[in-house]
């Protein structure tokens, strides 16, 4: 199977792109950034689709990863030979697999194919995309290799005859985590929990053996806890008794005070309203009244600081008179000052979208440049690419069409040369028999002897007749049908190379046949610059043409001479906006003076109010109009509240003797409130002996019903003992059976993998001895095709080896699973820059690698290392680095 050509549409940074694939090595060197990895992973996807469908970062999912950002298709083509026929498959990927598209061509009819399915490579290679990664495709950084079922399945030709090897791992991973999750001696097994949850209720168990006798002791001691408190009531009763007799003569006390404080209050009210009222020697003012006379002077205040506040300034007063003589008249709104400034607005919109997309000054210097290289071309890079192309394959077909011309013309002059003699034997024959038949009839006077004259005769004219029709044949048809074609196919190459030459200097390239097809793609990458570049300055222009920049540019000016201004095309906006910083100012003042004269008007009504009121209460000559209202309204308020308070203790009293018992009160026995003391504190500590009491019989039963939950718990714990030591005897024997059942599939698999170790470990010696120059006898490789090294004696992980042996050692077992894997018909080989770390030596002797390597295989290499590229593509396809 190889590549013969790819078409990338868009992936990643890659867009538009195509390139060729030859036999052997072919070696892409460009520099960083470039997309070497991109163009590797397009190959992988176009195979096998994006991977990492279900990761979240975008570094591991190659659909995210290598969306392109610029929108368009994204995906491609890729042409490749499989199996002695040529097909091209093309796929697009959406934002999910089953938004993908596929299809599959074969190359020669271009008819749908059937032969293979989306899965192209699984049925090309017979690996899935993890086991294709890890042999025939060498990523960046990515040398090192470990073996997967595919890859068993591959080596063993088992690939298409069973799934025994397939399923290995999963049935080994599904026994591993089985056996982990029963493992005892694992602090995540079941097993070792369960024998810790089982250790803990053995524990248990024995802890409470003694709980019944506890709780009979409880029981006895809540009884006697309770006789006793009971006994503590019993005095505490009689205690409240004694003390609500002597409670209820200190209230009858309590209330004959009250009653004498009740008979002053409506006294001294009484007197107190009297001395009010004698401060209102006519007609009481309304409430009402005092409040608007109040809520008037709060408003004359207020006038007065709008007065203060909007009073003009002599600079306000003589800006106002210089803006009223020029706006009074004729003042523009800001609506038409807005409506002109968008106007400006969109102008230089105009000019900063215009100074977007127009040619910059660099693009302006490659636009000219290029133009001055292709403005007199009569024919296209591509056109001439394609010409080459053509002129390739024709130039590859000459030798085969020279020797089958060959072949035909040597056959034709054979045959040419075999009838000749045959011509030249039937003349010499009949010469020979004329004489002969002569001869005997003179010798003998027979006349029977003439016959042999007459049949030489007969042999002698076929032989001439024979020679006429020799000398009159022409060449066959397929030989002059050869020999135009390829004097049309040496014309055709002749005037392709001429063209071609002509057309590289003068663009002053030199002709060199190896790079010609690199220099005429760098041609046509120039050429779609000049498209590019001359599409865009056309788009500008045309933007510019199509816009209404010179009614916008004269509506501004004719709005601003019509306000008095000069326009001046660097202050456009300033001057628009002084002018409406001008016509706000003017409305501003103008309403200020308004609202001062409004605030004026108030102030005088409102201070005329004020006064007549005064007048109408006796006040006539009121400096503090405020203060005046304010006395007015206090002692009205103090004479309403003394009503108020001698009504409201009026009330109180006589509610006071409605429901007291006043000839009781009148005869109150005055003994000492001592027994009532003493009293107090017998029942307080009859209480606190009978609280403390309640507590401890509280607390027994607590105590008691956690002993009661103890014991029930007790038994569930004995329960649940011999429940679980029953299912750790049985999860026993099974993670037994199971460690048993791994180890029989483990030498199951060992016993088949062993089969092909050794052409593994062939084909390992070969390719390193090509690069380290020695036999690699210290290395090892087991069935599971792990390579260790043997340092100091003993077998060691190759992860301990620097990254350069670790590179080597992983490139060397790839290319030996490779040919393990593919005895007939060999894969491609994609390598993004596996020899990156090793040293100089190692580098030189990877060439002869590669080079024994790319006779039996297609090598796509991807490196941005000149230097490396130069070594490894001697005599090769390349493409150099821009």
């Amino acid at each position: 199977m190889r590549l013969i050509s790819c078409h990338i549409e868009n992936f990643g940074r890659l867009h538009d792109y195509d390139m060729t694939f030859s036999e052997g090595l072919n070696v892409l060197c460009r520099e960083n950034g470039w997309g070497k990895s991109t163009l590797a992973a397009f190959i992988k996807a176009m195979l096998y689709g994006p991977s990492g469908e279900r990761k979240r970062g975008i570094d591991e999912n190659e659909r995210k990863r290598y969306k392109p950002w610029q929108g368009g298709i994204f995906g491609g083509q890729l042409c490749f030979e499989a199996g002695g026929k040529e097909y091209s498959v093309t796929r697009t990927f959406g934002d999910s697999a089953s938004k993908d598209t596929f299809e599959l061509r074969d190359s020669r009819t271009n008819l749908v194919s059937r032969d293979y399915s989306d899965r192209l490579g699984e049925e090309l290679f017979k690996l899935n995309s993890a086991s294709f990664c890890r042999s025939i495709f060498i990523g960046q950084s990515e040398c090192q290799t470990a073996s997967t079922d595919d890859i068993h399945a591959k080596i063993g030709n088992l690939a298409d005859n069973t799934d025994d090897m397939n399923s290995f791992e999963a049935a080994e991973s599904r026994l591993t985590k089985q056996i982990n999750r029963l493992n005892p001696n694992r602090s995540t097994g079941s097993l070792y929990a369960l024998a810790d949850e089982i250790a803990a209720l053995r524990r248990k168990v024995a802890e409470g053996n003694g709980l019944s006798s506890q709780i009979a002791e409880c029981e006895n001691e809540i009884a006697r806890t309770e006789t006793e408190r009971r006994s503590v009531v019993e005095v505490k009763t009689q205690a409240e008794h004694k003390q609500k007799l002597a409670i209820r003569q200190q209230q009858l006390r309590m209330q004959r005070g009250e009653w004498d404080r009740l008979k002053k209050a409506v006294a001294d009210t009484q007197s107190a309203l009297a001395s009010a009222r004698a401060k209102f020697p006519g007609d009481l003012p309304s409430e009402d009244s005092v409040r608007d006379a109040l809520h008037s002077v709060v408003e004359i205040k207020s006038a007065q600081c709008l007065m203060s506040s909007y009073k003009l300034s002599a600079d306000e007063e003589n800006l106002f008179q210089i803006l009223k003589a020029r706006f009074e008249t004729n003042a523009p709104s800001p609506e038409e000052i807005d409506a002109h400034l968008s106007e400006e607005q969109e102008l230089r919109r105009i000019h900063e979208k215009y100074e977007r997309i127009r040619l910059t000054n660099d693009e302006r210097i490659r636009f000219d440049s290029l133009l001055a290289d292709f403005s007199e071309e009569e024919i296209s890079p591509s056109e001439l690419a394609a010409a080459w192309n053509e002129r390739c394959g024709k130039k590859a077909a000459l030798s085969s069409k020279r020797a089958a011309l060959s072949a035909v013309r040597t056959s034709f002059h054979d045959s040419l040369a075999a009838a000749k003699r045959r011509s030249t034997g039937l003349i010499v024959s009949g010469c020979a028999l004329i004489i002969l038949g002569i001869a005997l009839f003179f010798w003998f006077s027979d006349l029977w002897y003439l016959s042999a004259s007459v049949t030489g005769g007969l042999f002698l004219a076929t032989g001439i007749l024979y020679a006429v029709i020799l000398h009159m044949q022409q060449p066959p048809d397929q030989l002059m049908q050869l020999q135009n074609e390829i004097e049309l196919d040496e014309e055709f190459i002749d005037s392709s190379e001429s063209t071609t030459e002509q057309y590289l200097s003068s663009h002053g390239i030199t002709f060199n046949e190896q790079y010609v097809t690199a220099a005429l793609q760098e041609l046509c990458g120039d050429r779609r610059d000049l498209d590019a570049l001359a599409q865009k300055a056309e788009i500008a222009e045309n933007y510019l043409r199509s816009t209404n920049l010179i009614f916008l540019d004269k509506s501004v000016r004719d709005f601003l001479l019509g306000c008095g201004v000069i326009p001046d095309d660097s202050k456009l906006s300033d001057q628009l906006f002084e002018l409406k910083e001008n016509v706000a100012e003017y409305e501003s003042l103008a309403g200020k003076k308004e609202k001062y004269d409004d605030a004026q008007r108030n102030y005088l009504s409102l201070t005329q109010q004020v006064s007549e009121f005064l007048r109408s209460v006796g006040l006539n000559d009121t400096a503090d109009l405020q203060e005046a209202l304010e006395r007015i309204r206090d002692d009205l308020a103090e004479y309403t509240r003394l009503n108020r308070q001698l009504s409201s203790t009026k009330n109180e009293l006589a509610a006071f003797e409605s429901v007291s018992d006043l000839s009781a009160l009148e005869n109150i026995n005055s003994d000492s409130d001592d027994s009532l003391e003493a009293i107090a504190d017998m029942i307080r500590e009859c209480s606190g002996q009978t609280e403390k009491l309640s507590g401890s019989v509280n607390s027994l039963r607590q105590k008691r019903s956690e002993l009661y939950q103890k014991l029930e718990q007790w038994e569930r714990d004995n329960c649940d003992l011999h429940a679980k030591t029953e299912r750790q005897a049985a999860d026993s024997l099974k993670y037994e059976r199971l460690v048993k059942t791994k180890e029989l599939l483990r030498r199951a698999k060992e016993s088949m993998t062993a089969r092909y170790i050794e052409p593994v470990s062939s084909g390992f010696r070969k390719y390193h001895e090509l690069i380290e120059g020695l036999s690699p006898d210290r290395y090892r490789i087991d069935a599971d095709i792990r390579v260790t090294v043997n340092e100091l004696g003993q077998q060691r992980e190759i992860d301990s080896l620097s990254a350069g042996y670790r590179d080597l050692t992983g490139i060397c077992l790839r290319l030996a699973l490779a040919d393990a894997m593919y005895r007939d018909e060999k894969p491609m080989l994609i390598m993004d820059d596996p020899f990156n770390n090793l040293d100089d030596c190692k580098v030189a002797a990877s060439k002869e690698l590669l080079q024994a390597v790319s006779e039996h295989y297609q090598i796509i290499y991807f490196t941005c290392s000149s230097a490396r590229a130069a070594k490894m593509a001697s005599g090769q396809w390349k493409i150099k680095q821009n």
